[in-house]
Protein backbone atom coordinates (compact mmCIF):
# COMPACT_ATOMS: atom_id res chain seq x y z
CA UNK A 1 0.00 0.00 0.00
CA UNK A 2 1.61 3.55 -1.13
CA UNK A 3 1.47 6.02 1.60
CA UNK A 4 -0.88 9.31 0.54
CA UNK A 5 0.98 12.33 -1.10
CA UNK A 6 -0.18 15.79 -0.59
CA UNK A 7 -2.44 16.15 -3.53
CA UNK A 8 -0.69 19.12 -5.40
CA UNK A 9 0.16 18.76 -9.46
CA UNK A 10 4.04 17.81 -10.38
CA UNK A 11 5.72 17.47 -13.71
CA UNK A 12 8.69 15.45 -13.38
CA UNK A 13 10.98 16.21 -16.42
CA UNK A 14 13.80 13.63 -17.11
CA UNK A 15 16.18 13.30 -20.76
CA UNK A 16 14.20 10.10 -21.64
CA UNK A 17 11.56 7.38 -20.22
CA UNK A 18 14.27 5.02 -19.71
CA UNK A 19 17.56 4.62 -19.63
CA UNK A 20 20.57 5.26 -16.68
CA UNK A 21 19.69 5.53 -12.77
CA UNK A 22 18.45 8.79 -13.41
CA UNK A 23 15.35 7.59 -15.78
CA UNK A 24 14.56 4.92 -14.38
CA UNK A 25 14.17 6.23 -10.70
CA UNK A 26 12.15 8.86 -11.91
CA UNK A 27 10.30 6.88 -13.87
CA UNK A 28 9.21 4.72 -11.05
CA UNK A 29 8.81 7.84 -8.68
CA UNK A 30 5.71 8.75 -11.44
CA UNK A 31 4.10 5.64 -11.53
CA UNK A 32 3.96 5.67 -7.37
CA UNK A 33 2.86 9.18 -7.40
CA UNK A 34 -0.02 8.33 -9.33
CA UNK A 35 -0.82 5.61 -6.95
CA UNK A 36 -1.32 8.02 -4.44
CA UNK A 37 -2.66 11.88 -4.37
CA UNK A 38 -0.34 13.37 -6.48
CA UNK A 39 -1.47 14.62 -9.90
CA UNK A 40 1.98 13.59 -11.92
CA UNK A 41 3.05 13.81 -15.38
CA UNK A 42 6.14 12.81 -16.75
CA UNK A 43 8.00 14.87 -19.51
CA UNK A 44 10.54 13.04 -21.12
CA UNK A 45 12.99 15.58 -23.79
CA UNK A 46 14.53 13.38 -25.62
CA UNK A 47 13.17 10.20 -28.26
CA UNK A 48 13.35 7.36 -26.38
CA UNK A 49 11.35 3.88 -26.41
CA UNK A 50 8.64 2.99 -24.05
CA UNK A 51 7.29 6.18 -22.92
CA UNK A 52 4.14 5.51 -24.73
CA UNK A 53 3.77 2.58 -22.02
CA UNK A 54 3.79 5.19 -19.28
CA UNK A 55 0.29 6.68 -18.09
CA UNK A 56 -0.08 10.45 -18.23
CA UNK A 57 3.75 10.76 -19.68
CA UNK A 58 4.29 13.11 -22.46
CA UNK A 59 7.80 12.66 -24.81
CA UNK A 60 9.33 15.27 -27.15
CA UNK A 61 10.92 14.43 -29.96
CA UNK A 62 14.49 16.05 -29.72
CA UNK A 63 17.34 13.30 -30.39
CA UNK A 64 20.31 12.78 -28.41
CA UNK A 65 23.57 14.99 -29.25
CA UNK A 66 20.62 17.48 -31.37
CA UNK A 67 22.31 21.35 -32.65
CA UNK A 68 21.08 24.39 -31.16
CA UNK A 69 18.41 25.09 -33.48
CA UNK A 70 16.42 21.39 -32.43
CA UNK A 71 17.38 22.06 -28.58
CA UNK A 72 15.60 25.42 -28.69
CA UNK A 73 12.68 24.47 -30.73
CA UNK A 74 12.38 21.53 -27.95
CA UNK A 75 12.44 24.34 -25.65
CA UNK A 76 9.59 26.04 -26.74
CA UNK A 77 7.81 22.90 -27.46
CA UNK A 78 8.41 21.91 -23.26
CA UNK A 79 7.44 25.53 -22.49
CA UNK A 80 4.44 25.39 -23.90
CA UNK A 81 3.27 21.96 -22.41
CA UNK A 82 4.36 23.25 -19.23
CA UNK A 83 2.19 25.99 -19.96
CA UNK A 84 -0.69 23.52 -20.68
CA UNK A 85 -0.18 21.68 -17.88
CA UNK A 86 0.29 24.09 -15.37
CA UNK A 87 1.51 21.84 -12.37
CA UNK A 88 2.42 23.68 -8.80
CA UNK A 89 5.73 21.90 -8.72
CA UNK A 90 8.22 21.21 -11.46
CA UNK A 91 11.07 18.64 -10.45
CA UNK A 92 14.13 18.42 -13.10
CA UNK A 93 16.68 15.52 -13.62
CA UNK A 94 20.00 16.42 -14.49
CA UNK A 95 21.63 19.12 -16.62
CA UNK A 96 19.32 19.79 -19.93
CA UNK A 97 16.35 19.57 -17.88
CA UNK A 98 18.42 21.99 -15.46
CA UNK A 99 18.75 24.47 -18.64
CA UNK A 100 15.17 24.66 -19.48
CA UNK A 101 14.81 24.87 -15.98
CA UNK A 102 16.30 28.39 -15.63
CA UNK A 103 15.04 29.54 -19.37
CA UNK A 104 11.23 28.84 -18.26
CA UNK A 105 8.34 31.30 -17.16
CA UNK A 106 7.30 29.53 -14.31
CA UNK A 107 5.64 30.77 -11.03
CA UNK A 108 5.30 27.59 -9.10
CA UNK A 109 8.36 25.84 -6.94
CA UNK A 110 11.28 24.09 -8.80
CA UNK A 111 13.40 20.79 -7.52
CA UNK A 112 16.23 20.26 -9.17
CA UNK A 113 17.48 17.08 -8.22
CA UNK A 114 21.62 15.94 -8.30
CA UNK A 115 22.49 12.73 -9.66
CA UNK A 116 26.39 12.95 -10.21
CA UNK A 117 28.81 14.58 -8.43
CA UNK A 118 30.81 15.66 -10.99
CA UNK A 119 27.85 17.86 -13.15
CA UNK A 120 28.37 19.78 -15.85
CA UNK A 121 32.10 18.59 -16.69
CA UNK A 122 33.29 19.69 -19.57
CA UNK A 123 30.74 22.35 -19.94
CA UNK A 124 31.28 24.10 -16.76
CA UNK A 125 31.26 28.04 -17.94
CA UNK A 126 27.55 27.25 -18.76
CA UNK A 127 26.85 24.92 -15.81
CA UNK A 128 27.57 27.98 -13.84
CA UNK A 129 25.02 30.58 -15.66
CA UNK A 130 22.24 27.71 -15.51
CA UNK A 131 22.55 27.04 -12.01
CA UNK A 132 22.91 30.93 -11.11
CA UNK A 133 20.30 31.62 -12.42
CA UNK A 134 18.39 28.68 -10.60
CA UNK A 135 19.93 30.31 -7.41
CA UNK A 136 18.05 33.13 -8.17
CA UNK A 137 14.99 31.33 -8.59
CA UNK A 138 15.44 29.99 -5.09
CA UNK A 139 15.14 26.44 -6.15
CA UNK A 140 15.22 23.22 -3.93
CA UNK A 141 18.05 20.77 -4.34
CA UNK A 142 17.74 17.48 -3.99
CA UNK A 143 21.07 15.08 -3.86
CA UNK A 144 20.77 11.14 -4.76
CA UNK A 145 24.16 10.94 -3.18
CA UNK A 146 24.69 10.46 0.51
CA UNK A 147 27.52 12.26 1.33
CA UNK A 148 26.77 15.18 -1.03
CA UNK A 149 25.93 18.09 1.02
CA UNK A 150 25.67 21.14 -1.71
CA UNK A 151 25.90 20.76 -5.26
CA UNK A 152 28.96 22.70 -5.75
CA UNK A 153 30.26 25.23 -3.10
CA UNK A 154 28.22 28.06 -2.41
CA UNK A 155 25.16 27.10 -3.04
CA UNK A 156 22.90 25.84 -0.86
CA UNK A 157 22.88 22.81 1.32
CA UNK A 158 20.65 19.91 -0.74
CA UNK A 159 18.19 17.33 0.84
CA UNK A 160 19.26 13.31 0.35
CA UNK A 161 16.54 11.08 -1.29
CA UNK A 162 18.26 8.07 -2.48
CA UNK A 163 16.88 6.50 -6.04
CA UNK A 164 14.87 3.35 -5.28
CA UNK A 165 14.94 0.07 -6.09
CA UNK A 166 12.87 -1.18 -8.61
CA UNK A 167 12.39 -4.69 -8.17
CA UNK A 168 11.89 -7.00 -10.77
CA UNK A 169 10.74 -10.73 -11.64
CA UNK A 170 14.34 -12.68 -10.97
CA UNK A 171 12.71 -16.28 -10.81
CA UNK A 172 12.88 -15.88 -14.70
CA UNK A 173 16.55 -15.33 -14.85
CA UNK A 174 19.08 -17.33 -16.66
CA UNK A 175 20.77 -20.13 -15.00
CA UNK A 176 23.66 -20.11 -16.45
CA UNK A 177 26.99 -21.76 -14.06
CA UNK A 178 29.85 -20.78 -16.34
CA UNK A 179 32.09 -18.62 -15.01
CA UNK A 180 31.17 -14.91 -16.38
CA UNK A 181 31.86 -11.02 -15.39
CA UNK A 182 29.56 -8.43 -16.03
CA UNK A 183 30.05 -4.48 -17.26
CA UNK A 184 26.31 -2.60 -16.95
CA UNK A 185 26.36 1.42 -17.90
CA UNK A 186 26.88 4.00 -20.38
CA UNK A 187 29.95 2.84 -23.23
CA UNK A 188 31.81 6.08 -22.62
CA UNK A 189 35.77 7.15 -21.44
CA UNK A 190 34.65 7.75 -17.63
CA UNK A 191 32.72 3.88 -17.26
CA UNK A 192 36.04 1.99 -18.12
CA UNK A 193 34.18 -0.46 -19.85
CA UNK A 194 37.02 -1.72 -21.72
CA UNK A 195 38.71 -3.22 -17.85
CA UNK A 196 36.34 -4.95 -18.06
CA UNK A 197 36.53 -7.04 -21.42
CA UNK A 198 40.24 -6.69 -20.88
CA UNK A 199 40.23 -7.89 -17.32
CA UNK A 200 38.03 -11.20 -18.45
CA UNK A 201 40.05 -11.78 -21.93
CA UNK A 202 43.08 -12.03 -19.72
CA UNK A 203 41.15 -14.05 -16.89
CA UNK A 204 39.13 -16.16 -19.60
CA UNK A 205 36.41 -15.89 -18.27
CA UNK A 206 33.16 -15.00 -20.56
CA UNK A 207 32.37 -11.14 -20.43
CA UNK A 208 28.97 -9.69 -20.37
CA UNK A 209 28.48 -5.55 -21.65
CA UNK A 210 24.98 -4.07 -21.17
CA UNK A 211 24.70 -0.58 -22.43
CA UNK A 212 25.16 2.27 -25.31
CA UNK A 213 27.34 4.78 -25.86
CA UNK A 214 29.81 6.49 -27.92
CA UNK A 215 32.48 3.84 -27.23
CA UNK A 216 30.03 0.87 -28.45
CA UNK A 217 30.89 0.22 -31.80
CA UNK A 218 34.86 1.14 -31.74
CA UNK A 219 34.72 -1.60 -28.60
CA UNK A 220 32.44 -4.01 -31.05
CA UNK A 221 35.01 -3.45 -33.90
CA UNK A 222 37.96 -4.21 -31.76
CA UNK A 223 37.15 -7.39 -29.79
CA UNK A 224 34.82 -8.41 -33.21
CA UNK A 225 37.99 -11.37 -32.53
CA UNK A 226 36.78 -12.17 -28.97
CA UNK A 227 32.99 -12.84 -29.96
CA UNK A 228 32.99 -16.52 -28.42
CA UNK A 229 34.25 -14.48 -25.32
CA UNK A 230 32.82 -10.93 -25.55
CA UNK A 231 28.97 -10.60 -26.04
CA UNK A 232 27.44 -7.01 -26.24
CA UNK A 233 24.19 -7.10 -25.21
CA UNK A 234 22.97 -3.27 -25.99
CA UNK A 235 20.78 -1.36 -23.44
CA UNK A 236 18.39 -3.28 -22.09
CA UNK A 237 15.71 -1.90 -19.86
CA UNK A 238 15.83 -5.10 -17.44
CA UNK A 239 19.31 -6.74 -18.14
CA UNK A 240 19.04 -8.84 -14.54
CA UNK A 241 16.69 -11.41 -15.75
CA UNK A 242 19.82 -12.17 -18.52
CA UNK A 243 22.61 -12.15 -15.74
CA UNK A 244 23.56 -15.49 -14.14
CA UNK A 245 23.43 -14.96 -9.91
CA UNK A 246 26.85 -15.90 -10.30
CA UNK A 247 28.07 -13.61 -12.61
CA UNK A 248 30.94 -10.80 -10.94
CA UNK A 249 29.49 -7.66 -11.70
CA UNK A 250 32.17 -5.08 -11.68
CA UNK A 251 31.72 -1.42 -11.75
CA UNK A 252 35.59 0.63 -12.79
CA UNK A 253 34.02 3.96 -13.08
CA UNK A 254 36.08 6.74 -12.54
CA UNK A 255 33.58 8.83 -10.63
CA UNK A 256 29.69 7.66 -10.15
CA UNK A 257 26.55 9.29 -9.10
CA UNK A 258 24.07 7.50 -6.76
CA UNK A 259 25.42 4.14 -8.42
CA UNK A 260 22.24 2.60 -8.98
CA UNK A 261 23.88 -0.24 -10.50
CA UNK A 262 25.56 -1.43 -7.27
CA UNK A 263 22.58 -1.84 -5.33
CA UNK A 264 20.75 -3.46 -8.29
CA UNK A 265 23.56 -6.17 -8.27
CA UNK A 266 23.31 -6.19 -4.91
CA UNK A 267 20.07 -6.68 -4.36
CA UNK A 268 19.78 -9.24 -7.34
CA UNK A 269 22.08 -11.46 -5.26
CA UNK A 270 25.24 -10.71 -7.97
CA UNK A 271 28.91 -10.71 -6.17
CA UNK A 272 30.22 -7.29 -7.14
CA UNK A 273 33.67 -5.56 -7.34
CA UNK A 274 33.87 -1.88 -7.48
CA UNK A 275 36.85 0.31 -8.01
CA UNK A 276 38.43 2.16 -5.03
CA UNK A 277 37.29 6.32 -4.98
CA UNK A 278 35.48 7.93 -2.82
CA UNK A 279 32.10 8.13 -4.59
CA UNK A 280 32.05 4.28 -4.17
CA UNK A 281 33.91 3.97 -1.06
CA UNK A 282 30.42 5.75 0.53
CA UNK A 283 28.84 2.11 0.06
CA UNK A 284 31.04 0.96 3.32
CA UNK A 285 31.89 -2.75 1.42
CA UNK A 286 34.56 -5.06 2.86
CA UNK A 287 37.49 -4.10 1.30
CA UNK A 288 37.47 -7.63 -0.54
CA UNK A 289 34.85 -5.57 -2.94
CA UNK A 290 37.53 -2.57 -4.35
CA UNK A 291 40.55 -3.32 -6.74
CA UNK A 292 42.69 -0.01 -7.21
CA UNK A 293 43.92 -0.82 -10.40
CA UNK A 294 43.73 -3.06 -13.65
CA UNK A 295 45.93 -5.21 -12.29
CA UNK A 296 44.67 -5.32 -9.17
CA UNK A 297 41.49 -6.38 -10.80
CA UNK A 298 42.75 -8.88 -13.12
CA UNK A 299 44.32 -10.86 -10.11
CA UNK A 300 40.65 -10.86 -8.09
CA UNK A 301 39.47 -12.18 -10.74
CA UNK A 302 41.34 -15.07 -11.24
CA UNK A 303 41.73 -15.28 -7.32
CA UNK A 304 38.01 -15.70 -7.43
CA UNK A 305 36.86 -17.49 -10.75
CA UNK A 306 37.25 -21.10 -9.64
CA UNK A 307 34.36 -20.45 -6.46
CA UNK A 308 31.96 -18.54 -9.37
CA UNK A 309 33.07 -15.52 -7.62
CA UNK A 310 31.03 -16.80 -3.94
CA UNK A 311 33.43 -14.36 -1.64
CA UNK A 312 32.82 -11.40 -3.27
CA UNK A 313 29.15 -11.16 -2.15
CA UNK A 314 28.22 -8.64 0.47
CA UNK A 315 27.00 -9.75 3.35
CA UNK A 316 23.44 -10.16 4.35
CA UNK A 317 23.36 -7.20 6.99
CA UNK A 318 24.58 -4.56 3.48
CA UNK A 319 22.11 -6.37 1.72
CA UNK A 320 19.13 -5.56 4.55
CA UNK A 321 20.31 -2.35 4.44
CA UNK A 322 20.25 -1.33 0.87
CA UNK A 323 16.38 -2.72 0.63
CA UNK A 324 15.58 -0.96 3.39
CA UNK A 325 16.61 2.91 2.53
CA UNK A 326 15.60 2.05 -1.22
CA UNK A 327 12.23 0.87 -0.86
CA UNK A 328 10.26 2.67 -3.27
CA UNK A 329 7.29 3.21 -0.56
CA UNK A 330 10.10 4.84 1.91
CA UNK A 331 11.47 7.24 -0.88
CA UNK A 332 8.21 7.83 -2.25
CA UNK A 333 7.31 9.24 1.34
CA UNK A 334 10.71 11.24 1.48
CA UNK A 335 9.30 13.05 -1.66
CA UNK A 336 5.97 13.35 -0.63
CA UNK A 337 7.27 14.99 2.41
CA UNK A 338 9.55 17.48 0.56
CA UNK A 339 6.82 18.67 -1.78
CA UNK A 340 4.04 18.84 1.18
CA UNK A 341 6.84 21.31 3.04
CA UNK A 342 6.42 23.83 0.26
CA UNK A 343 2.47 24.11 1.11
CA UNK A 344 2.52 24.18 4.56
Amino acid sequence: MVAQQPKVSVVIVSNAANGGGAEKSMAALHRTFLDSNVQSSLVTLNTNANTELIVNSFALDRKWNSGLGRTLQNFIEFSRLIKKINPQVLILNCELPELYGALLKFNGKIICVEHSTKPWKGRKALGVAVRLTLAIKQVKWVSVVNNQKRVWWGFSPTSYIPNPYISVDLASRTKNDFKSITFIGGLKKDKRPEWVILGGIKSKVFINVFGDGVLKKSLEDKYQTFSNQVKFHGFKPNPWQLISSNSLVIVPSLYEGDGMVVFEAVLSNNPILLFNNDDLKRFKFDDRHYFSDFEELVTIINDNKMSNFQNLRVSEMIYNQLLEERSLQRVSDQWGNLILSFFT
